[in-house]
């Protein structure tokens, strides 16, 4: 409350969400969520995965935008979209199709 006091609110709630996505992160293993971009920003989930068609044979770091604001609720549906993508992936059950083609979200 004092930072909001000293800095405004808007800083605060900045502050705010930095904690929690900071914490969603923590609570995964194999991926992490971004904020992209200035403001509100957009979310993104990053890190390792199986090739994507057309790309070569082995895994590699891939960034994957998820369409989401980088807002509380927006940060909640990135974390059901990267726990769903741990799972397939710890499984060896993953597949890029649904992700590139928007059927997931």
């Amino acid at each position: 409350m004092v930072l909001a006091k000293i800095l405004g609110k808007s800083w605060a709630k900045i502050m705010d969400f930095e904690a929690r996505l900071e914490a969603v992160n923590q609570s995964l293993d194999l991926l992490n969520i971004r904020k992209r971009g200035k403001g509100t920003g957009r979310l993104s989930i990053r890190g390792i995965f199986p090739p994507k068609p057309g790309d070569g044979d082995s895994p590699k770091h891939y960034e994957h935008a998820t369409g989401k604001p980088a807002t509380p609720v927006g940060l909640k549906i990135a974390k059901a979209i990267a726990q769903e993508m741990e799972a397939l992936l710890v499984k060896d059950n993953f597949e890029w199709r649904p992700y590139l083609t928007g059927l997931t979200h």
